[in-house]
């Protein structure tokens, strides 16, 4: 036989080899396995693992940074069969466990999502690395305090009813969307000036915030932001805020006084609504828009200005406030308004031109 046909033959059998090695790898490492008390599911292209479960854990429990060489990228949760006709749940990671009191999550993981740390209401400590990126908690009701790393972008921390302190580290990232919402215990917090925005529901049903400091660089609160915050009395809003969504304060009894930065053009659908302690409330003289039940039931304000770029005044928007006097120019879209709504004028000493 020619050399050359030995040594392609040769070469055909080490690749016929490498393919099948390549294929028993695949197969035994991708989709879930269960290795050193833990269920993962593999990815071999990217060699990283998912853990999606664990056996019997300690009150002291520290991720491990591989499992079967694979790299410990995310602690998530597995979609499991039982009940009515093999009906399927989700269930995370550490969701339910009652023993767990601290979890020390190594460096290399990015990702903690999908419930893998819910319902733990003996849980009190969670070490972070600065790997970590993305981070949600629900439902541990013994932790009262949480150091969020500086690589985090994305964190959600959810009806934690005993969290007192949150340490937020600085850096380069910027936070896309964060949650405390139902953390009721929680009264102090500044914030990073690597927040451009409040997300949506970011403080809602937070009883006892007291004080927050908001970073200049915020644009935009979302809806519901600071809903039911019943403690907040003052907050300082930044000059480069440009928009604050609807019910963003409502029901916040404590609220006193506010004022709106000037780049604000619209008070959205019931952002004050119940703000039963509000007495003081500074409108920009750009402001164009009132709409529903903006200021609804606020029953301590008593007097408002409102100036001549204002062309839209919702008729709820002042319902239940009974003390209010509105201020703005004379022969306005803004008097006739007052005057339509029975509710008392008063002309502004200064004109705006």
């Amino acid at each position: 036989m020619p050399k050359s046909k030995i040594i392609s033959s040769i070469i055909a059998l080490v690749l016929g080899l490498c393919v099948v090695v390549f294929t028993i790898a695949y197969f035994s490492i991708n989709g879930k396995h269960n290795r050193e008390g833990y269920t993962f599911e593999g990815d071999f292209f990217n060699g990283t693992a998912t853990l999606i479960g664990m056996e019997n854990p300690n009150e002291v429990v520290k991720i491990p940074q591989t499992i079967s060489f694979l790299k410990v990228k995310k602690l998530g949760g597995e979609e499991k069969i039982g009940g009515i006709l093999f009906s399927t749940t989700f269930e995370g990671m550490f969701e339910g466990n009652t023993t767990v009191k601290e979890i020390i999550i190594p460096n290399g993981v990015e990702l903690v999502n999908d419930n893998a740390i819910k319902c733990c209401p003996n849980l009190e400590k969670i070490t972070m690395p600065d790997t970590l990126t993305n981070i949600e908690i629900d439902d541990c009701d013994s932790l009262d305090k949480i150091d969020l790393p500086a690589t985090v972008t994305n964190f959600s921390i959810l009806r934690c009813k005993n969290l007192k302190e949150v340490n937020i580290s600085n850096g380069n990232t910027i936070i896309e969307d964060f949650c405390f919402e139902g953390c009721d215990k929680l009264e102090d917090l500044e914030l990073p000036k690597r927040i451009n925005e409040i997300s949506d529901n970011a403080f809602a049903r937070c009883y006892s915030l007291k004080n927050i400091k908001i970073p200049d660089n915020v644009l935009s609160i979302g809806s519901t932001a600071f809903q039911s915050c019943s403690s907040l009395r003052m907050i300082d809003l930044p000059n480069e805020l440009t928009e604050i969504g609807s019910n963003a304060f409502q029901w916040c009894t404590s609220l006193q006084c506010i004022d709106i930065p000037s780049k604000v053009k619209s008070i959205e659908c019931w952002t004050f609504n119940s703000c039963e302690s509000l007495e003081t409330v500074n409108l920009p003289e750009s402001l164009t828009k009132i709409n529903d039940g903006a200021f609804l039931d606020c029953v301590s304000l008593e007097r408002i200005n409102v100036y001549d770029e204002c062309d839209y005044i919702a008729d709820n928007a002042f319902d239940g406030c009974d003390k209010l006097t509105i201020c703005g120019i004379k022969g306005s879209y803004v008097e006739q308004y007052a005057n339509e709504h029975d509710i008392p004028f008063e002309e502004l000493n200064n004109i705006v031109d």
